[in-house]
């Protein structure tokens, strides 16, 4: 059994090949340790098109990610730094082809994902995968011109699709399910989106274990 001495001595002597700070394209032996033993730190973004009704813009996770084949928002992983807003602009942009400015007024909640080892992935893991995710939500139109743009990569498949508050099914991540449904009423409000959700999804809805919704109100705006 591998004591607690030799692994310290291994992590010592990684410490000076990674460097003191050096977080930005962590390699991948470094990056699987990290989250097999620690939560991920996430930032994720809800587009909802330009529309007379709601709907909000998913991508199907392939299965080089985690939760293959599940339909997800756009984002990913936040650096040592923890600039959310460039994080949340730069994965837009490289996942979805979409260029967009996001400010902390766009935030709409915090989510928790935890996910098991799953046969469906590439790479088969044998541990958890534990992501924290600071969500935000943007509408954008889409033309038929950006439509044509938009192609997923980085963990989705060239698959995406919008769903509206009626499609949302209750096979989706819960946290999927609040992040959409948060969204679609920051811009529609909840009445409207509420009288179109299935009675099963509803039922999903509103676990802080999942999701907490926040807002930001500009009061240390000065």
């Amino acid at each position: 059994m591998t004591s607690i001495e030799e692994i310290a001595r291994t992590l010592q002597a990684v410490t000076p090949m990674v460097g003191p700070e050096s977080m930005a394209g962590t390699i991948p032996p470094i990056y699987e340790f990290l989250r097999r033993h620690g939560p991920m730190l996430c930032t994720d973004i809800v587009f909802v098109p330009e529309s007379s009704s709601p709907s909000v813009l998913l991508a199907k996770r392939n299965n080089e990610a985690v939760a293959p084949g599940d339909w997800w928002m756009f984002g990913g992983r936040v650096d040592k730094g923890c600039d959310y807003m460039a994080t949340a602009r730069g994965k837009a942009r490289s996942e979805i082809g979409l260029d967009v400015e996001v400010s902390p007024r766009d935030i709409i909640g915090f989510g928790t994902t935890i996910f098991a080892p799953n046969t469906l992935e590439e790479t088969v893991r044998d541990y958890t995968v534990a992501t924290a995710q600071l969500c935000l939500a943007r509408q954008v139109p889409l033309t038929e011109q950006a439509m044509a743009k938009l192609k997923p990569a980085d963990g989705h498949e060239a698959a995406w699709r919008t769903f509206e508050p009626s499609e949302l099914d209750a096979s989706m991540h819960p946290y999927v399910l609040n992040a959409a449904v948060h969204a679609m009423n920051r811009f529609y409000g909840k009445p409207r989106v509420a009288k179109e959700i299935k009675p099963e999804v509803s039922s999903i809805l509103g676990n802080p274990r999942d999701f907490i919704p926040l807002s930001y109100d500009g009061c240390y705006d000065g």
